[in-house]
């Protein structure tokens, strides 16, 4: 489990605010106090059970995050593939569009 610093806010901002002013993916858990989750009345194999549980569902987690973390980094790469191929054809085409006004300028000129 990796845990990190992240920024604090005013105390009356919502989950929402507080993702978006850490721009990191967030995930939110909700404990429901019950007896059955109070380690005072489970036996030790059921406590170390439900933490085994735990340590799978945050590898599992973290698999995912991984996964999602690649898929955004492809798709960054990508986008960035597409704006450079763009800026190299707006590129392209003023140079072609100041050639021909001057190919018209010079045939204007022939003309006169």
């Amino acid at each position: 489990v990796v845990m990190s610093m992240v920024p604090t806010i005013r105390d009356d901002a919502t989950v929402e605010e507080w993702a978006r002013s850490t721009g990191q993916p967030t995930l939110c858990f909700e404990l429901t106090p019950s007896v059955d989750t109070d380690p005072g009345h489970l036996g030790s194999r059921e406590v170390s059970r439900r933490f085994d549980d735990q340590a799978a569902a945050i590898t599992e987690l973290g698999k995912k995050l991984d996964a999602q973390t690649a898929i955004i980094q492809n798709q960054a790469r990508f986008i960035g593939e597409l704006q450079e191929t763009n800026r190299k054809q707006e590129d392209l085409i003023a140079t072609t569009v100041k050639e021909v006004a001057s190919e018209m300028a010079i045939m204007r000129g022939l003309m006169m």
